[in-house]
């Protein structure tokens, strides 16, 4: 009995020492766009002429700036331990909420959830955002 309770006890902590959490200040820096797949239903696309992605900078204070050539508009953001990030507008409310595939000082890879086409069951719909930090 006491063995079945330790194997269980050290599943548990594995368990959540493998969760992912990813660090602030990883996310901390100017990422740029470098793909999008987008997955429709079956339908799969790669989107890799990205002219018109803003460039993001996300500061340490939870704020982050959207760019994209001379104009820019500042949000925040929330990064929610263990897989999530939430990007907000001036009024607080969600603008986009991603659950976090990647991060490290080199890659940002994010997947959101879109809105279903059809009503009724057996539909999935989605986008894996891939960004590269740029180096300033």
């Amino acid at each position: 009995m006491k063995f079945h309770l330790l194997v269980i006890v050290l599943v548990a902590l594995l368990a959540v020492s493998c969760r992912k959490n990813f660090s602030t200040e990883r996310l901390i820096g100017s990422w740029q766009t470098d793909s999008v797949y987008s997955y429709d239903n079956g339908y799969e696309l790669t989107y890799r002429d990205l002219h018109e992605e803003p460039l993001q900078h996300y500061e340490q204070a939870g704020r982050v700036k959207m760019t994209m050539g001379s104009e820019s508009r500042w949000f925040t953001y929330e990064l929610i331990q263990p897989d999530s990030l939430i990007i907000r507008n001036q009024n607080n409310k969600p603008v986009n909420k991603y659950l976090l595939l990647k991060l490290d000082e080199q890659q940002l890879v994010v997947k959101k959830q879109k809105p279903l086409i059809f009503s009724g069951p057996g539909q999935e719909r989605y986008e894996i955002r891939y960004l590269s930090k740029i180096r300033e």
